[in-house]
Parts: C-alpha cells; structure tokens; sequence
C-alpha cells in the first residue's frame, strides 16, 4: 500500500496524542485497519475503478498525509470503520470533514446503485466528547443496544428525542434486556445516516 509506513506513524501518533495509547504496533495497525475480510474480486464492481472491500481515503494537503478514514464498501451501505488525523491539525475538523466526504461518496454510489442508500458512522457513545460531531448528522437514526429497535436520535433543534430520553431513562428496558445486556456495552449505538434516492 502507496504511504502505507507514513500512514502507521499518523495512527501511532494520534493513538499516543488522542488516546494515550503507547502500545500501539504495526501488527496491531495491520489486523484492526489494514487485514481486511473483504475481498473485492468476489464482487461486481460499483464503477470500473470501485468495487465492494475496504478502502483507505487519504487526506492530504502539499504533499503531507493529514488524515485516514478506512471504510467498507458494502452492497447496501457506506460503513465508516476508523478515522485517524495528524493532532496538529484538529482545528480543521477532519472527521466532520470526512464524515461529509464519505456521505458524497454513498450519495454517488447511490445514483448506480439504488439498494446503496444508507452511510453507516460506526459506534456512537452519546456521552463521549470525540464523538459527539456523528450526532450533527441528520436525517439519521440510531439502533439501540438496550430496546434493540432504531430510533431518531435528534429534535429538529439538536435536542434528544423523547423516545432516546426515554431509552436512555428507562430502568425496565435495562431490567428487561439484563441477560442481553452482559452481553454488550449497554451506552453502545450505532448511528446511519439515510440517504433518500437522488431526484432527477
């Protein structure tokens, strides 16, 4: 892979800076975001040059590798797998700027591919700072780990819902879903945003 040891030393270095994680090495770099399950040629492709699989998308301004998003291309979504930038540059915003990036690449995909609707955000910790820009995102809805059903996470004026509030609140549906819920991490959602079919 093209600036693939420029790549590591970026997610080395926003490991250790973001996450306080100095452990970090390449085999572990390769299984979580380099090794991928998903092979391309097992597909038909979306365009000549794009097929289903994992891709990593370089942002990059005079010649240095700002940022890394590595997403999935999967026959119904856009999944975005793991975002990592230069800490330097965090005032650009770069995974809101990415998150806008991959939502243009599902709405292209979109327009050859009907069934392609949907931009998956990965998980979604409504009490985690690093994450709060996914919630930005609208039209979107979360699938919740505790009721197990999918809900619209934000009021038109970024409040939450009163159905999240109500999850969120609510003691029976944590009593209820116990045994499944030793299973997970109970505060875990995943966010998607949807994509309606392009008008012509």
């Amino acid at each position: 892979m093209e600036r693939y040891n420029e790549s590591y030393l970026l997610y080395k270095k926003y490991q250790k800076i973001i996450h306080n994680d100095n452990s970090t090495s390449k085999s572990g770099f390769n299984r979580f975001l380099v090794d991928s399950p998903l092979y391309d040629e097992e597909l038909p492709p979306l365009t000549p040059q794009l097929a289903y699989g994992s891709y990593h998308q370089w942002y990059i301004l005079d010649g240095k590798l700002l940022a890394v998003s590595v997403i999935d291309i999967l026959p119904r979504c856009v999944s975005s797998k793991y975002m990592y930038y230069d800490p330097d540059y965090s005032f650009l915003n770069l995974g809101t700027y990415s998150a806008l990036r991959e939502i243009c690449l599902t709405r292209t995909l979109l327009e050859t591919r009907p069934e392609l609707k949907y931009y998956y955000m990965g998980y979604y910790i409504i009490t985690c700072e690093k994450m709060r820009y996914k919630g930005r995102f609208r039209p979107s809805e979360l699938l919740c780990d505790r009721a197990l059903q999918w809900i619209v996470p934000y009021g038109e004026i970024g409040e939450l819902t009163p159905s999240l509030q109500q999850l969120l609140n609510s003691q029976s549906v944590i009593d209820k879903l116990d045994s499944f819920a030793k299973l997970i991490r109970c505060d875990m959602t995943r966010l998607v945003v949807y994509l309606p079919e392009l008008q012509s």
